[in-house]
């Protein structure tokens, strides 16, 4: 292991729990680029995505910007099928195109969108909950981050949530998806995480602690989703064109 991968997922811990985010699809980029194994890659990234999620989920949960009844009817329909996601076994040369198109994807989203002043008056629907929940899963199953990333542009847009929902919202769902996402995927793939690797967990806890602390200061948010919105774009096209 590169000594200096600790420091850098301790920074990304820190950027995306100030943004009500894990940072799976980070940490997914960064493995992707020097690791060859599909499996430890998404068993690292999935680690380091429940201890981010899992210290914001408390926190928000805690100070009451999140309950039980905002969140249940997006995993209803998320939970599912992330799992049916994670079951499905991709080659390499599969699955570092997809998760290069995805990184694409989501650099866009954090790039275009914006909150809104106007509510869509439909995301607080139950049928539209469940759907738009099991459509996130999916994807994140499939390519092992758990989903917030794509939840929490959608929400802003909508209009319906307010600046300390969404992350509360935001980090519940990712933990959820990322914890059964994994468990298929390790069911069906094996649990093989090297020890070395310890230290970057230590560093996404301490650096979620410190991030989680800011997470109401709006312009920092805006200034995360943009430059980590560069970095996950080139990435995600030099693991397309590595293909």
């Amino acid at each position: 292991m590169d000594y200096w991968l600790p420091i850098l997922f301790f920074l990304i811990a820190m950027i995306y729990g100030a943004a009500g985010f894990g940072g799976g699809s980070t940490y997914l980029a960064i493995l992707a680029s020097f690791l060859p194994d599909a499996v430890i890659i998404r068993t690292v990234a999935y680690l380091c995505n429940i201890l981010v999620t899992g210290k914001g989920s408390i926190t928000f949960i805690r100070k009451g910007w999140i309950g039980f009844r905002d969140f249940w009817p997006w995993l209803l329909g998320s939970v599912p099928l992330a799992m049916l996601g994670g079951s499905i076994q991709l080659s390499l040369e599969t699955y570092l195109p997809l998760l290069g198109m995805v990184l694409l994807i989501v650099a866009l989203w954090m790039w275009f969108t914006r909150a809104s002043n106007r509510s869509w008056g439909i995301l607080k629907r139950l049928p539209a909950q469940i759907t738009l929940g099991a459509g996130i899963g999916f994807l994140s199953g499939l390519v092992g981050i758990g989903g917030g990333i794509f939840l929490a542009p959608i929400l802003h847009l909508s209009g319906e949530y307010d600046q300390k929902q969404v992350p509360g919202l935001t980090s519940v769902f990712i933990l959820v998806n990322t914890f059964f996402g994994a468990l298929v995927f390790w069911i069906n793939n094996g649990f093989d995480f090297p020890m070395l690797y310890s230290w970057c967990l230590i560093a996404v806890l301490i650096g979620a602690f410190i991030g989680q602390g800011y997470t109401t200061r709006d312009k920092l948010k805006h200034t995360v989703k943009l430059l980590t919105g560069i970095i996950i774009a080139i990435i995600g096209i030099r693991l397309i064109l590595s293909q």
